[in-house]
């Protein structure tokens, strides 16, 4: 009988372990959580309009594998308005690709782009990041 006292006593405690360890976890889990919704709303309060457009002045380089190092400029709004005032899909394709472009080397002509293989040109539309803007466009 005392054995199944001192049994019972026994898984008594490791159930009170098991409840504690739950509960320690739960807590180091909700930490986790609110030091994310901290750092969320950091992040969210650091929203600087003025900021991202000095940024779409600034020229990017990616190097390519195939094609090497691509320096290109960030197409604006005011960019894109233009753009769509552009004739067919194809022409406004040619045109994006030439202001990204251009903006890191003013010297390309939209010619030059023109003449591009199809290949260069679909790669340099993921590159621009113009290729999901492109699968948007009805």
């Amino acid at each position: 009988m005392e054995k199944e006292q001192a049994e019972k006593e026994k898984e008594k405690e490791k159930e009170k372990e098991r409840e504690k360890e739950k509960e320690e976890k739960i807590a180091e889990y909700m930490a986790k959580i609110e030091a994310m919704e901290v750092k969320r709303e950091e992040t969210a309060k650091s929203f600087d309009l003025r900021e991202l457009a000095r940024s779409t002045r600034e020229i990017r380089t990616v190097k390519h594998p195939r094609l090497g190092t691509i320096r290109f400029g960030v197409l604006t709004a005011r960019d894109l308005l233009e753009l769509a005032k552009t004739g067919t899909d194809e022409e406004r394709i040619i045109m994006a690709v030439w202001r990204c472009l251009s903006k890191a080397d003013p010297s390309i002509a939209k010619e030059d782009v023109a003449d591009l293989p199809w290949d260069v040109m679909a790669e340099l539309l993921k590159i621009t990041g113009l290729a999901g803007f492109f699968a948007t466009m009805p």
